[in-house]
């Protein structure tokens, strides 16, 4: 079928983005990884269009199946309210289990970059679990500089820039 298309998806594509997020929550809990519980990103979808509508949406696509993507939006978290405005968040990057060990996570990831620099923007921000040790070191492999812990509730995060 060949490698994945990344391209800008539309808000008619979210749908399938957010079955795509849950199922790869689903792998993730199969494998002992609490993150992205089921439902999660269903419950989340009122926030994701507000993210889209005001970012983009990469989605990667082999032929007609979805294989993964990203959204990249000028809309910061509540994670990173104290920090320095003027950069891109990146949010939600996720490769279906069925395309895994491609490197198209790290494809996705650098065209995220790309878009953020398109904008004009020297950083790119990403937030995730913070006890996901493999997750971090992933982003800290890509050239993410860790920046901290943040506990909201009981949910904590690891803060992550890149300079672009």
């Amino acid at each position: 079928m060949g490698e994945p298309e990344i391209a800008k998806g539309a808000a008619r594509d979210l749908p399938a983005f957010v079955e795509l997020l849950e199922e790869a929550g689903a792998a993730l809990w199969a494998r002992g990884v609490q993150q992205w519980a089921a439902g999660l990103n269903r419950q989340q979808l009122p926030q994701l269009v507000q993210q889209v509508e005001a970012g983009e949406l990469l989605l990667a696509r082999a032929g007609s199946r979805l294989a993964g993507g990203c959204i990249v939006t000028s809309l910061a978290s509540q994670f990173w309210t104290d920090r320095p405005k003027g950069a891109a968040y990146l949010g939600k990057l996720v490769v279906a289990p069925s395309a895994g060990g491609a490197g198209l996570g790290v494809r996705i990831a650098r065209h995220a970059e790309e878009r953020a620099r398109a904008r004009g923007l020297v950083r790119l921000r990403l937030d995730c679990w913070d006890q996901n040790p493999r997750l971090r070191r992933y982003y800290r492999e890509l050239g993410y500089t860790e920046l901290g812990a943040v506990t909201l509730g009981s949910y904590e995060a690891r803060l992550f820039e890149k300079l672009l």
